[in-house]
């Protein structure tokens, strides 16, 4: 790259040096916020899903992940990604069980504070931030209403048509909770169409479980460093 600025008949000096392995993600996601903008789009927009995973990490992977919602989430001064905007979606009960119950809004700080190192420093700030975002942000979904449920199930059963080449027949309503999720209905709409396709006398009865959210530590769940030595946070 100094051969070719000389080529050019640059004059000034330059100084023209390397990135850091742990700075390259954020470089990256730098770059690509500026080429959509180049390309004349207004942003990006991210969806983060399952951001409950977070409290099945180890503690340091947990506080650079808590810092990693801070800056997606525009909440550092700093070392943001201009240009973009980000979503989370997140477990309803991930503040009371691990940011309140496990401790992890004083502990996850407080440890990194306690060991006096810069970096550690910087990142207990951060991570606080991610952590009070959790707390204190969260906008609710609002659930279905049988308007939106009908219509949902009228464009699944078009899908489903065009998938196999066949016509699914009407399920009914169903029995409508305030506590079913969405994914609950498309799954039971789909497994019983896929039931009645195959076994056209068989008579489906789904029948939902709630299953609790783990948020025991697994450390094996984090990223392993890629070849290069770039790390995901």
């Amino acid at each position: 790259m100094r051969s070719w600025l000389r080529d050019l008949g640059a004059r000034s000096t330059y100084r023209l040096e390397g990135v850091p392995v742990r700075d390259l993600a954020l470089q990256r996601l730098l770059f690509i916020a500026r080429l959509i903008a180049a390309a004349g789009y207004g942003g990006w927009i991210v969806l983060f899903d399952e951001v409950e995973l977070i409290g099945r990490y180890s503690f340091k992977q947990r506080a650079r992940s808590y810092s990693e919602l801070a800056r997606w989430g525009g909440k550092l001064k700093s070392g943001g990604i201009p240009g973009a905007a980000a979503s989370f979606a997140i477990t309803t009960d991930f503040d009371a069980a691990v940011l309140q119950d496990r401790g992890d809004l004083e502990t996850v700080p407080g440890k990194l504070r306690a060991s006096g190192v810069d970096t550690d420093l910087k990142l207990a700030s951060q991570a606080e931030l991610g952590m009070r975002m959790i707390a204190r942000e969260p906008a609710r979904l609002r659930g279905p209403d049988r308007a939106v449920l009908e219509r949902i199930r009228e464009q699944v059963r078009a899908l489903h048509a065009l998938a196999f080449a066949w016509e699914p027949p009407d399920l009914g309503a169903g029995e409508q909770l305030s506590t079913t999720r969405i994914r609950q209905y498309v799954r039971r709409w789909i497994n019983e169409w896929d039931l009645k396709r195959l076994y056209p006398d068989y008579a489906p009865d789904t029948v939902v479980t709630e299953m609790p959210v783990d948020y025991s530590v697994q450390p094996e769940l984090e990223t392993e460093a890629t070849a290069d030595g770039d790390e995901s946070v």
